[in-house]
C-alpha cells in the first residue's frame, strides 16, 4: 500500500494541533501517525532556524556595507581639496568610472535589501501559517463545524449509553426466565422422586 502525501498546508495544520493538544492526540484526531507528525515539527523547526540565521547573516553584510560606505564618505568629506592651477582636472573616462561604481553599489545595495525583505516575509508566512490552528483555537467562539461535530459525538455517546441499558435490561429478563424455568425444573425433580419414594 503506497503511503499518503500530505501538502503543506496538511502539515502546518497538523502540527499546530499537536502544539495544543500533543502529538498523540493530535495524530489520533487526524488518522496521521504520530512519528509523520514529529517528523514535521523537527523539520519546521530545523528550516526556521536556518532562515532566522540566513537573515541575520544579510543583515549583518548590509550593516557592514552601509558602516564602509560612510567612513568613506566621511574620509572624501575630510579630505582637504587642493587646488592647483598646473593640476589638470579629471578625465570624463574617470568620473564615469565613478559614476558605474557609484551605480553598482546602488544596484547592490538594493538588491541586498529586496532579499533581506523578502527572507523576512517568508519567515512571517511561515509563522502565520503555523500559528493559524491556535489563533483559531483561542478564540471565543467556536465555529459551527466543530459545535455540529461535537453535537453528533454527544448524540453517539447517549444512543450508545442506551442502547447498552437496553441490552443489559434484556439480558436481565432473560436470566430471570432462566432462573424460573430451572426452578420449575427443580420442582417437578423434587415431586417425581418424592412420588417415588
Amino acid at each position: 500500500m503506497a503511503r499518503k502525501s500530505y501538502s503543506a498546508e496538511e502539515k502546518a495544520k497538523a502540527i499546530a494541533l499537536a502544539e495544543e493538544i500533543g502529538v498523540t492526540k493530535a495524530a489520533k484526531e487526524l488518522s496521521i501517525s504520530a512519528q509523520a507528525i514529529g517528523l514535521w515539527k523537527r523539520q519546521l523547526k530545523e528550516t526556521s532556524e536556518i532562515k532566522a540565521s540566513e537573515i541575520k547573516e544579510a543583515e549583518i553584510k548590509e550593516a557592514v556595507a552601509k558602516d564602509v560606505e560612510k567612513k568613506t564618505e566621511d574620509k572624501a568629506a575630510e579630505k582637504p581639496v587642493k587646488k592647483s592651477a598646473g593640476r589638470p582636472k579629471k578625465t570624463a573616462e574617470k568620473k564615469t568610472a565613478e559614476k558605474k561604481t557609484a551605480e553598482k553599489k546602488t544596484a547592490e545595495k538594493k538588491t541586498a535589501e529586496k532579499k533581506t525583505a523578502e527572507k523576512k516575509t517568508t519567515e512571517k508566512d511561515a509563522v502565520k501559517k503555523t500559528s493559524a490552528k491556535k489563533t483559531a483555537a483561542k478564540a471565543p467562539e467556536k465555529t459551527v463545524a466543530k459545535k455540529a461535530a461535537e453535537k453528533t459525538e454527544a448524540k453517539a455517546t447517549t444512543l450508545l449509553s442506551a442502547a447498552k441499558q437496553e441490552k443489559l435490561v434484556a439480558d436481565v429478563a432473560t436470566l430471570k426466565a432462566e432462573n424460573a424455568e430451572l426452578k420449575a425444573e427443580i420442582t417437578k425433580l423434587k415431586k417425581a422422586l418424592k412420588d417415588m419414594l
